[in-house]
């Protein structure tokens, strides 16, 4: 069981193939293995393959819901975030929200195809300007402003 729920974790996040359904193709040990090393070298883990506490107690942090792997080779997204045109170079937003971008709060499938979990787990994810620059967030997390509980 534990083996199919970090199976399900390492094809989300894309160091396994996706499928379709809602079910996981049979894979060798060598290729789970293999999948595990890639995520332990992403997390700045000790590489070893195995699904040991570190990895484990790793792969149940709170986090960004952007799959860490996407493409192969060069192409091969290595980080958890993405550069974009314009960077801000400053402590605290002055700015304001274009009024065609959408800041949403939701729970489980929510339209995209990309639905949380729940509390824990996926927190929230945004899309480039060019694809609407909406950002939605886990309506199911407990969101606070300036207290340590919570997110």
């Amino acid at each position: 069981m534990i083996t199919y729920l970090f199976q399900l974790y390492l094809q989300k996040f894309g160091y396994l193939a996706p499928t379709s359904g809602n079910s996981l193709p049979l894979i060798d040990g060598s290729a789970l293995r293999s999948a595990v090393k890639e995520f332990q070298e992403f997390a700045g883990l000790t590489a070893t393959g195995d699904l040991d506490q570190e990895t484990l107690d790793t792969m149940a942090l709170p986090r960004c819901g952007v799959k860490d792997k996407v493409g192969k080779g060069v192409n091969a997204r290595r980080k958890r975030y993405a550069l974009q045109d314009v960077m801000m170079m400053q402590n605290d937003y002055t700015g304001g929200l274009n009024p065609y971008c959408l800041v949403r709060f939701a729970e489980g499938e929510h339209g995209d195809g990309d639905p949380f979990d729940g509390p824990g787990g996926t927190l929230a994810h945004a899309f480039f300007p060019i694809y609407g620059g909406d950002a939605h967030f886990d309506d199911k997390e407990q969101w606070t402003i300036d207290s340590y509980r919570g997110t």
